[in-house]
């Protein structure tokens, strides 16, 4: 299909997936939304600065623990022939398994003394020993939704999310609400739901898996994989750099204002990582079966880019008046962190549209520089910055240093993957968002109700104008053509 589509067609299609990837994963947001006044009746502010740092070292062990396996399987998918692919499968899966119990094992030993070196406020039992072994159990997940995304069974896809959700939002609630057991309770729950659906991951997978396999089988997706894995490394070690700093400078409430507002800047990265779910899988296949995959990956990252901006303004004006609309005076505070979280999120999403190239050209041996020049940046700037300026010293920390991931990724992708990177166009794309980003928070001293309105308006006008810019006056002419003609459709 890939192969014969039209352009028109592609982009179409990548639409259509990204929508319906995009409408569970927003279930599963909007989900945890309605939730936080629950949640906010029994856990205070230090508590989340528990949750906050445990869901943390949760993070950075998804990608050592899979060592990159999984996202080798969806590298190669489509280039596996129908008989082997269970074999590679298997194997790849096989080693990932036996490498993380290896791994949780060591760090469950190691763990009483090496996390009390870098969380002093935080134990390791019972809080980061649970949220360990959440993570090898969550792991399970990584292989079988690659499988479905490359498969692109959205329906199965959506599924197994929201039952996920529908888990852990149970569990987790009858533990801080029904026994009011505060942060170890939140993660207690965490934990029964990871080893339920865990159980659900091992099924689908042994439904794709031939144990009848090879080194071969193992060794090529190994040679992509393993430089990858001391990425996996640096990127989970560089994303703990700022709970380490800030644990040594500033009080534990003030770390869970802080995580809460990453929290709500990263209802952001919900956009992203919806497209993200279906742009890997499509770009892959483009690649792999089209002659112009470079000028497909150049336009689709414009529209990817301009695409996020509306989120990303718009989680970045209205978060207030969500949290305000909660009620609880603790966590007003929270907003002034969320456009600063916002920012840092989207030009992680730069990475993902325009930092495609060391994958695609199977240069993968070069991804260590990525993280190592921002894991330099950003130990400089948080040692420097965290002492003096607290919470705001790290934001700033880390928007260095991920411009500067992004800027040494973007260029070494485009060096081996060559391609027009349209920077002139997305210049006034981003100059656009920030315009009207100003103007919407600098309302102020108004009714809530009426500033409301107004971002409300300022989002709309500023859809319609980084809709044109993008894709042109034509496309936009077309849009508007379908909405109409929708729109008759329905009205007749």
């Amino acid at each position: 299909m890939y192969r014969e589509a039209t352009k028109g067609r592609l982009f179409k299609h990548f639409a259509f997936n990204a929508a319906i990837y995009g409408a569970s994963l927003g279930l599963v947001r909007f989900g945890w939304v309605l939730l936080l006044p629950f949640y906010w009746q029994k856990l205070t502010p230090a508590d989340y600065g528990i949750i906050g740092i445990a869901q943390l070292v949760q993070v950075v062990l998804g990608p050592i623990l899979s060592i990159g396996l999984h996202d080798a399987v969806q590298r190669f998918f489509h280039e596996w022939n129908d008989d082997e692919r269970p074999r590679y499968v298997a194997a790849l899966w096989a080693v990932s398994l036996v490498f993380s119990i290896v791994i949780c094992a060591l760090l469950n030993w190691a763990g009483p003394w090496l996390f009390e070196q870098l969380f002093s406020q935080v134990p390791f039992d019972p809080y980061l020993q649970i949220t360990l072994w959440a993570a090898f159990f969550t792991n399970l997940s990584a292989f079988p939704l690659a499988i479905l995304r490359s498969r692109e069974r959205l329906k199965a896809f959506s599924v197994i999310t929201i039952l996920a959700f529908l888990s852990q939002a149970t569990l987790t609630l009858y533990f801080v609400l029904g026994l009011d057991m505060g942060a170890h309770g939140y993660l207690l729950g965490v934990l029964l739901s990871a080893i339920l659906m865990g159980g659900c991951y091992a099924f689908l997978m042994l439904r794709e898996c031939h144990f009848k396999f090879s080194m071969q089988h193992i060794s090529q997706p190994l040679r992509y994989s393993l430089p990858t894995v001391p990425v996996a490394i640096l990127d989970g070690t560089a994303s703990l750099f700022d709970r380490f700093f800030l644990d040594k400078h500033v009080p534990l409430a003030q770390i869970g204002l802080y995580n809460l507002g990453n929290q709500f800047g990263s209802a952001f990265n919900f956009f992203n990582q919806t497209l993200k779910t279906s742009w890997l899988p499509f770009l892959y296949r483009v690649v792999s079966e089209r002659e112009d995959g470079p000028e497909v990956l150049s336009k689709y990252a414009v529209y990817y880019l301009a695409l996020l901006v509306v989120p990303a303004l718009a989680v970045s004006l209205l978060s207030e008046e969500l949290i305000k609309l909660m009620g609880d005076p603790r966590y007003y505070g929270v907003y002034t962190y969320v456009p600063g979280f916002v920012l840092i999120y989207y030009i992680q999403s730069v990475a993902a549209a325009m930092g495609r190239g060391m994958d695609l050209a199977k240069k993968t041996h070069l991804w260590p520089a990525v993280p190592i020049s921002a894991i330099v940046v950003s130990l400089f700037g948080l040692s420097i910055l965290v002492p003096s300026y607290g919470l705001w010293g790290a934001i700033a920390a880390l928007i260095v240093a991920a411009l500067v991931r992004v800027t040494v990724q973007v260029w070494l992708s485009v060096r081996y993957y060559p391609r027009p990177l349209r920077l002139g166009q997305l210049s006034i794309i981003w100059l656009v968002g920030m315009l009207f980003f100003g103007m919407g928070f600098a309302l102020d001293g108004i009714p809530w109700w009426v500033e409301l309105m107004a971002k409300l308006v300022l989002i709309a006008v500023a859809i319609v104008i980084i809709g044109r810019l993008a894709i042109g006056r034509a496309g936009f002419a077309n849009v508007l053509g379908l909405l109409r003609n929708s729109l008759r459709i329905k009205g007749g």
